[in-house]
């Protein structure tokens, strides 16, 4: 007489439907396109003397070239106070 264990079979993990993501806005965050590659943040407080910053990133494809450019531009205004 054979003293062998029945094979259980392991049934694949259940997964839940996966809910799409909704990336949380950071604080600061002006803009943003995908297709255009770039976003604008607001600079809420900077130690230095500029108020109204905002700061955009931006990506560019190389024309002739696999690589990928990044330039990074902003506007704010600058104040009278003082760096100590």
């Amino acid at each position: 007489m054979s003293t062998q264990r029945p094979q259980h079979r392991r049934e694949p993990p259940r997964h839940r439907p996966r809910r799409p993501r909704r990336p949380r806005r950071p604080p600061g965050l002006v803009d943003f396109d995908e297709a255009e590659r770039h976003h604008s943040h607001a600079i809420l407080q900077s130690p230095f003397p500029v108020i109204g910053y905002v700061s955009t990133p931006r990506v560019h494809a190389v024309p002739g070239h696999a690589r990928r450019d990044a330039r990074l531009g902003g506007t704010g205004t600058p104040t009278t106070a003082r760096l100590v």
